[in-house]
């Protein structure tokens, strides 16, 4: 089966934007289709109703369907550590899939000539106003200096209290504002991620690997290594030894382990042709629990992030409580449907798996 991995690499914010159709983490979402965005009411957090921000984009074109090709799927998460609790069902995500004709309104069929220096950058904020915090649609405008704009009240005043206070009836500053408007969209608000590249490489296979009993000192050396890896005050040791010791349990775990070993730095697994690479044989989807698409197709497995994309999010650095997962399991739809009666961006679906437990992400 063939699997596609990706890593966080350092960038510059020229080479994300939208017309470079990037693969990325953290910072603003580079939105595809630039003028029918999801409705703010759509990017809610299942727990408790907060918006959610950008988490990543991974460009994934489908080569023989006319409509896909450009195709983007978008993740965003709510940054409360208490939503990603497993009681909450991993409500906290969402996922969208938008896709382009080569044709289309916003791009030109031929691909740009990649470029620091470039005046042609369409971006979403030249159709619709965008969230000067998350980048989001934002059609909540500031009552007193009408400029600012914002998805919801909550962000409105996070910003009010960052800087907008100070700014907002300084005629030099909303000078400033109307000849570099697209400057000011999600660079204040301190809750978004670091921003990175993604870039995407084939996994090597493995050839002749030979399964070993191994003793409980082994796993606990190499559990310890994975915990290093993943971050050592996620995984609780004696948890990790518990599921290393309970049979196919065991097996499950240990191949997540082998797997990852192979390529520590990876963040996302990428394969339309595999299975999810599981951390446990607890809870599992079968294929009954994964809901069709809306067009009525299955929905099928499409791509995972890993636990080692928390490192690279800094999470712990400014949270006591901090976001969490094992992995997260995507699914989209297998006919990759395409209907004028449907809005350009179309929810799908995820499985969240905790180390220990599990929940679904509707």
């Amino acid at each position: 089966m063939e699997v596609d991995l990706g890593f966080v690499e350092p960038c510059h914010p020229w080479q994300v934007q939208s017309k470079y159709f990037p693969s990325k983490v953290g910072s603003v979402p580079a939105w595809l289709n630039l003028k029918d965005l999801p409705h703010p009411s759509e990017l809610q957090c299942g727990v408790c109703r907060s918006p959610c921000i950008f988490l990543c984009q991974i460009y994934a074109p489908v080569e023989d369907c006319e409509t896909c090709f450009h195709r983007i799927l978008f993740v965003f998460l709510c940054r409360n550590p208490s939503c990603c609790a497993p009681e909450h069902h991993g409500k906290n995500f969402v996922i969208f899939r938008n896709q382009l004709p080569r044709v289309n309104d916003f791009y030109a069929p031929k691909p740009p000539v990649e470029q620091e220096q470039d005046a042609d950058c369409p971006s979403a904020s030249d159709h619709v106003p965008l969230c000067w915090i998350c980048g989001c649609l934002g059609r909540n405008s500031c009552s007193s200096c009408k400029i600012a704009q914002y998805c919801s009240r909550e962000h409105q005043r996070m910003d009010w209290k960052k800087k907008h206070k100070s700014e907002c009836k300084d005629e030099a500053w909303k000078q400033d504002c109307k000849q570099n408007e697209k400057c000011h969209i999600g660079d204040k608000g301190g809750i978004l991620f670091p921003q990175y590249q993604l870039v995407i490489e084939a996994e090597e296979q493995a050839q002749n690997d030979v399964k070993v009993e191994k003793s409980e000192e082994e796993l606990l050396k190499e559990f310890q290594s994975l915990s290093d890896t993943l971050g050592a005050s996620r995984i609780d040791e004696k948890e990790l030894l518990a599921m290393a010791c309970k049979g196919e349990e065991d097996r499950v775990f240990q191949q997540f382990s082998e797997t990852i070993k192979r390529e520590p730095e990876q963040v996302i697994r990428y394969s339309r042709t595999s299975s999810p690479l599981w951390v446990s044989d607890k809870k599992r989807p079968s294929e009954s629990d994964i809901p069709p698409c809306h067009c009525g197709a299955p929905r099928k497995f499409e791509f995972q992030i890993l636990p080692q994309m928390l490192i690279h999010l800094r999470v712990d650095e400014r949270d006591s409580e901090s976001i969490d997962w094992g992995t997260i399991a995507f699914f989209t739809c297998s006919q990759d449907c395409h209907q004028d009666s449907c809005p350009p961006y179309h929810k799908e679906y995820a499985w969240l798996q905790q180390f220990t437990g599990y929940s679904k992400i509707n």
